[in-house]
């Protein structure tokens, strides 16, 4: 009768732990959700070919700590699958999963790709398959934020830990390629290590992925943490000085008979003795039962108070725990080996041009995903501050009409920004080379005139922040293969609050033809800067020309021509003769010439807003009279050594800027009549 009651014990004790483990024990980590497709739409296939795939999924949680499945047809078919980690209880797996499928529509709706991971498990889907592929595109990184004081000691002993539980996981098939290591590294202290791969994997890639795991592991250091995760979709790697996994409790051993009764240690002993112990075994039970249930509910009661700094050591620290700015940014840290991986270790092969930022190199991700990869060179006269610049906004800001930030990589020896990769390169490599202009057809520049609005009607109005963008230009416009355009480079772009209409900067930034008068000559800042940008590129895309372009020193420049033939009721012979008489709308045409002359008015007042213009162009609707232009014609002796389309880069007076200043030149303007200036002149600093 004791042996029974013991096991019952023991069962009832493990029952209520594992409650507790479920109430208390699944840890949201961070979520990945992709920008390289379309979203699915409320009510289509997709969303019911997934929600679909969510309960098939789910339903195997009882079971299963592993699974993958594949629901409907093309092009509505999802793949999905769910990991959980080999030492869950299939009862935690399961709540785990079951917080998954709801979390993931919440923090990924309407994505036709993404994961989520938890420290407990992980679930993700796609539209295309993910089975049985070595996948390191995405990741979480978790670190405890207390130091290891004598880490030349630790590290030897963590890196030997590592390689085995590695190889370990790597051969192990039994277990869904899944090990654990404990060891000890000083005479009080042990190292807990965690390795685990999707058991669709081969040997191969499971070594692989963890492997790229441990180099990150350290050479990003975390400021030489007592505790480390790093996560991506194939794999995890993890360790720590306290015990974050379970062991695997062992089974309650088997009656020696099932059909005969146990024998008590003293047969001699009355009835009414062996019904005494029962009364008091019985008494001490229900009173553990009691404390049990009182620590339940103080679990479940206290659950929502608990913060990532009063936890456990094993409860990593969650970037996303820091703050909203650091939070999306950290979220798209990738390791310099990927990089290395991607580019060849930025192979000159590889290689795609050289801009002032630096190189920029084509590479591969492991799943296949091509990038663009821009390497700060030593000598770039592009600084760390705008480096942060680029990085903080771009993660923020996702339009179609906007480059994507796929990845960043800061380190003492490298910085290094990530791009999806865009095969037509940058629109003016097209537009004004003679021999590949002609396959810019007018309506192509009119999608590109219409896509490049939308994006700056994006950044402007519609984005969660409002940015101008300051350096607008056509080698700032990336086309895709469908020549779709993209606005890239964020470097020098100023963030303004709700309501904020202006700002102020001591020093210029951008190129010039493209900047606002307003802005040369008294340093001020508005949207309206990049209506005025948008109005000299539209002028561009029309013509063919540069706004630098000179037949002849004196003259003209691009809006002086402009300004003449439309005065003069001659609008089409500003037209690029690439595109022939036939092959365009002269109404479309006009109207364009029409909108770009309103954007470069000298009075910023009278310049229309993007919201406007992207109503003008996909309407008919009456345009107002535009006014003189505000004419940015160089005196010959005054920027003669530097050209007019130099870049310019500045400090701004206002606190907290986030603006590069790094650059050596400034201008001054030098007089200002009404609409026009007369001239610039160029200082040396």
């Amino acid at each position: 009768m004791g042996k029974t009651l013991f096991i019952s014990f023991a069962s009832l004790m493990v029952s209520l732990w594992q409650l507790i483990r479920v109430a208390t024990g699944i840890n949201f980590s961070d979520e990945a959700c992709s920008v390289s497709v379309a979203n699915y739409t409320i009510n289509s296939v997709y969303q019911k070919n997934l929600n679909l795939l969510f309960s098939d999924l789910s339903s195997k949680t009882s079971t299963q700590k592993f699974y993958n499945s594949t629901i409907g047809d093309d092009p509505d078919k999802v793949y999905g699958l769910y990991q959980c980690r080999e030492d869950v209880s299939l009862e935690i797996c399961r709540q785990c999963i079951k917080e998954a499928t709801q979390k993931i529509v919440q923090v990924c709706p309407l994505k036709k790709e993404a994961i989520v991971w938890y420290l407990e498990c992980m679930l993700r889907y796609s539209k295309s398959s993910i089975f049985s592929l070595l996948d390191m595109s995405v990741h979480d990184y978790k670190h405890s934020s207390i130091g290891v004081s004598n880490y030349s000691q630790f590290s030897p002993v963590l890196a030997s830990e590592m390689d085995k539980v590695i190889d370990q996981a790597a051969l192990s098939t039994s277990s869904g390629h899944f090990a654990t290591r404990r060891a000890r590294w000083s005479s009080y202290e042990t190292v807990y290590c965690l390795a685990q791969c999707t058991p669709d994997l081969s040997g191969r890639d499971c070594n692989n992925c963890l492997h790229i795991a441990l180099r990150i592991m350290f050479i990003a250091n975390f400021n030489n943490s007592v505790a480390i995760g790093i996560f991506f979709p194939s794999c995890q790697l993890r360790y720590g000085r306290v015990q974050f996994y379970d062991d695997l409790v062992p089974k309650p051993p088997a009656p020696t008979s099932s059909s005969s009764p146990i024998t008590m240690t003293n047969p001699g002993k009355s009835k009414a003795d062996r019904s005494h112990i029962l009364n008091i075994s019985l008494g001490v039970l229900v009173a553990i039962l009691i404390v049990l249930v009182a620590l339940l509910i103080y679990f479940l009661c206290t659950k929502r108070r608990i913060t990532n700094d009063s936890r456990r050591e094993n409860h990593i620290t969650n970037f996303k725990n820091v703050g909203e700015s650091f939070m999306s940014v950290e979220s798209l840290r990738i390791d310099v080996a990927i990089l290395e991986i991607a580019t060849n270790n930025f192979s000159e092969d590889n290689k795609l041009g050289q801009g002032a930022f630096g190189g920029v190199y084509k590479g591969t991700l492991p799943n296949g995903v091509e990038i663009a990869v821009k390497r700060l060179s030593k000598d770039s006269t592009q600084g760390a501050e705008q480096f942060q610049n680029e990085v903080m906004f771009v993660a923020k800001l996702q339009h179609r009409n906007l480059v994507r930030l796929l990845g960043y990589c800061q380190t003492p020896d490298e910085m290094l920004l990530g791009y999806e990769y865009i095969p037509n390169k940058s629109l003016d490599l097209i537009l004004f080379d003679p021999e590949t202009r002609g396959l810019l057809d007018w309506s192509i520049r009119y999608k590109i005139i219409h896509g490049i609005a939308r994006g700056l009607q994006y950044l402007h109005e519609d984005s969660r922040l409002k940015i101008v963008h300051r350096d607008l230009k056509a080698s700032n416009i990336l086309l895709e293969a469908d020549m779709n355009p993209k606005i890239s480079d964020f470097g020098l772009a100023r963030k303004f609050s709700v309501n904020q209409k202006q700002d102020q900067t001591s020093r210029l930034a951008g190129t010039l033809g493209y900047m606002a008068p307003e802005y040369i000559e008294y340093g001020e800042i508005s949207t309206k800067s990049d209506v005025y940008s948008f109005g000299v590129l539209v002028l561009e895309i029309i013509s063919g020309k540069k706004i630098s372009d000179r037949q002849s020193e004196l003259a003209e420049n691009l809006l002086t021509l402009a300004w003449m033939h439309w005065s003069e009721g001659l609008p089409l012979e500003l037209v690029d003769t690439s595109l022939g008489g036939d092959s365009y709308s002269s109404n479309e045409i006009i109207r364009c010439l029409h909108l770009a002359l309103l954007c470069v008015q000298g009075d910023v007042e009278d310049r229309p807003s993007m919201l406007s213009i992207v109503f003008y162009l996909n309407c008919s609707s009456y345009l107002p009279t535009p006014q003189q232009p505000a004419f940015l014609i160089s005196r010959r002796k005054g920027l003669s050594g530097l050209g007019s389309t130099n870049d310019f880069t500045d400090k701004s007076t206002k606190s907290g800027s986030s603006s590069g200043t790094s650059g050596q030149h400034s201008v001054k303007s030098t007089s200002r009549s009404n609409n026009s200036f007369s001239g610039i002149e160029s200082t040396m600093y």
